[in-house]
């Protein structure tokens, strides 16, 4: 009992300081041994300690605890690594715990509202067992950001790539939920970086752009900073998925027939899932859309770019860019099109959204977009269709209504733009100066979306068509066949640069277990000369041909031919 009466005496001393207005001493106790002595408070440093090795800690695991009581009036109870907020004068405790020797200080409020580690690393500290779920908020505390982040401090963090504390700085709290009024599970350090794994999500009252994180074994919350210009945290210089620019060389020879043997992987992106790829046609940006949220890498780097603007869309379906790189077009089944503007950082809603989804995009070579609205659960008919756009002026300048029961699924522009083709039940293709339909092809199994005009050549167009891609001369009405084989349907096509190449992504139909993988055919005689595994669904060459990029299952491999 000779410790319990310590702590009492000390807390009367406080209180006297109190009644005479003078400033509270601070005083440490002793460690203590049994269970049933160690104080609440103390109890809730165990236990946010415990937060982080991921399973309960005994008291006999605990080597040595002891404390110290002050008066603050901040949030931050006197740590020097947290900046604070002010609060009402009240009591905390500076606890400091021993265990594994090593040294843990936490700072505990009063009243328990207030708890986290102000220092001391985890050096030996387990993670949590594989089988036990990532801390998440309240869904009810996740809210929706304003377009333009109106009202907020413009975002500079990204879904996917990495955030930290600069050097020197303070370090930024991590909540279970984005609130300042949610529980504080831990601290990002300064210079610690930490994974961006969620987010963001606005917090209307503190006008706070939070988001999740992994921190030291940790899922959590944190903010990114508070307006005008006061950011908590900065982008790091290793996103997630960054690749040595050695490892994508910067001299590459043309993928065609005669090179093909050499064919190679030059580098690797780690992604969640792609369903879409594309190069910017400068060649200085890769875009994809990951789970649904679209991504923009820097080349030859391909270092993720913080663009808060594409991290806040969901559920996207396709993505685009034009023909001088400047916009960045990106559709989905609840907001139409976006259309982001790279020069000067405006994002224009493009085409308002219907009860159809956006399901394809394509520029043409001038200044048109051409927009699918295919199937979405409840479309109505009438929004089934392909719509024409002039980007300069924001104006409609064609609107092609789906006539049969087939939505529309992929849209391209022939290479001098004069010409545009989209696939539903049949082959369309239009002529867009008079906007009349020239030629209207059959098509036997209308359930790929693989669809690509031959390079240089405005009449020739290959078309998925079941099992099997058909290259079509709209002139001549010459057609030739490429067969995939046995189970596998037509999803994505491209052609290499030279034209010689013809590259089929499939995938198994409805009926059997899903598997993907890409063929390379010879396009002058149709005979198949590489198959290998990939997704199927998507897939494209760069610009300059010297690059083929396929997905296969949680990565992007980029393939060529090293210079």
């Amino acid at each position: 009992m000779k410790r319990l009466l310590i702590l009492f005496t000390r807390r009367v001393i406080v209180a006297v300081c109190l009644a005479l207005a003078i400033s509270a001493a601070a005083f440490a106790a002793p460690p203590a041994q049994n269970d049933d002595e160690v104080p609440p408070f103390v109890r809730r440093a165990i236990d946010q300690l415990a937060e982080v090795y991921g399973r309960p800690l005994e008291q006999v695991e605990i080597d040595q605890w002891n404390f110290v009581i002050d008066l603050y009036d901040e949030s931050s109870l006197g740590c020097p690594n947290v900046a604070g907020t002010p609060i009402p004068r009240t009591r905390g405790y500076q606890i400091t715990l021993v265990v594994d020797d090593a040294t843990y200080d936490y700072r505990v409020s009063d009243d328990g509202a207030i708890a986290f580690r102000c220092s001391g690393e985890l050096p030996g500290a387990p993670p949590p067992p594989p089988d036990l779920p990532p801390r998440v908020p309240a869904a009810e505390l996740i809210t929706e950001c304003p377009a333009g982040f109106a009202g907020y401090l413009p975002p500079r963090l990204t879904v996917g790539g990495q955030a930290r504390v600069e050097d020197g700085g303070v370090p930024n709290r991590l909540r279970t939920a984005p609130s300042r009024d949610a529980e504080q599970i831990g601290v990002i350090n300064s210079g610690e970086i930490v994974p961006v794994i969620g987010g963001p999500s606005c917090d209307t009252e503190a006008s706070i752009v939070w988001w999740q994180v992994n921190a030291g074994g940790v899922t959590g919350w944190t903010a990114e900073g508070v307006p005008p210009d006061n950011y908590y945290l900065e982008p790091s210089g290793e996103p997630t998925g960054a690749v040595a620019a050695s490892d994508l060389p910067l001299e590459r020879a043309l993928i065609s027939t005669g090179t093909l043997g050499d064919l190679a992987t030059l580098a690797i992106l780690p992604v969640d899932a792609a369903s879409q790829v594309a190069f910017a046609p400068d060649q200085i940006q890769f875009g994809l859309i990951n789970l649904g949220v679209p991504q923009l890498y820097t080349l030859p780097t391909l270092m993720l770019e913080p663009n808060p603007d594409l991290a806040a869309i969901r559920d996207a379906e396709a993505l685009a860019f034009s023909a001088e790189s400047r916009y960045v077009a990106v559709g989905n089944c609840t907001e139409g099109v976006r259309l982001f503007d790279q020069e000067t950082g405006q994002t224009l809603v493009f085409a308002a959204p219907t009860t159809a989804c956006v399901t394809d995009l394509a520029f043409s070579s001038g200044d048109h977009l051409a927009v699918v609205n295919g199937a979405a659960a409840q479309t109505n008919p009438a929004d089934l269709r392909v719509d024409v756009y002039d980007v300069a002026s924001n104006t409609r300048r064609f609107s092609f209504p789906i006539t049969g029961t087939v939505p529309p699924r992929a849209v391209a522009f022939s290479p001098d733009a004069t010409r545009l083709a989209w696939l539903d039940s049949a082959l369309h293709v239009v002529d867009l100066n008079t906007g009349v339909e020239q030629f209207n092809l059959p098509i036997g199994q209308p359930a790929g979306d693989g669809l690509a005009f031959a390079p240089g050549d405005n009449t020739r167009i290959a078309v998925s068509d079941g099992q099997a891609v058909r290259l079509v001369n709209t002139s001549t009405r010459f057609e030739q066949r490429f067969e995939l084989g046995s189970g596998f349907e037509a999803a994505s096509i491209d052609f290499s640069l030279d034209g010689s190449l013809l590259v089929v992504g499939s995938v198994t139909g409805p009926d059997l277990p899903f598997e993907g993988r890409v063929t390379i055919f010879d396009a002058a005689t149709g005979a198949p000369l590489l198959t290998s595994p990939g997704s199927g669904a998507t897939l494209t060459f760069s610009p300059d041909g010297s690059l083929l990029v396929v997905p296969q299952g949680d990565e992007i491999l980029f393939l060529g031919i090293g210079g």
